[in-house]
């Protein structure tokens, strides 16, 4: 089910962006090699490059789950892709979900359907 719904996602980002135009970082020590080939599309980061090095003021959207770099991103677009993935513990998700809110320095996006992020999408692109 993750792994549809993952292609479901990148299936939408794929309208919108190019290959090379997306850098994806993973989490240092706790992603698999045979996890990282679930999304066949970007530019893979080295895992111990600290996600906070990517802002950039050039990046149109940042996505993530619920990684606390997201909460220090000061300015941007950022859009939580938790609510489009199936979790085991729905305890441990929103207790993750309200941390970072706690800590967030802007606005953060948690479209809840396909077509949610797909609008969120759109209208980030078109800017």
């Amino acid at each position: 089910l993750y792994k549809n719904e993952l292609t479901t996602i990148f299936k939408t980002l794929k309208k919108y962006i190019n290959n090379y135009d997306l850098a994806k970082k993973y989490k240092p020590g706790r992603t698999t090699d045979l996890n990282k080939l679930n999304i066949d599309f970007g530019v893979l980061v080295d895992d111990f490059i600290p996600a906070e090095f990517l802002i950039n003021s050039k990046v149109k959207v940042y996505l993530g789950m619920t990684s606390l770099a997201m909460a220090n991103i000061k300015s941007g677009n950022i859009i939580s892709l938790v609510n489009l993935v199936t979790y085991l513990d729905p305890i441990k998700k929103q207790r993750s979900v309200d941390n970072l809110e706690k800590r967030k320095n802007t606005s953060i996006y948690y479209p809840k359907t396909i077509i949610e992020f797909e609008n969120l999408l759109v209208n980030i692109f078109k800017k």
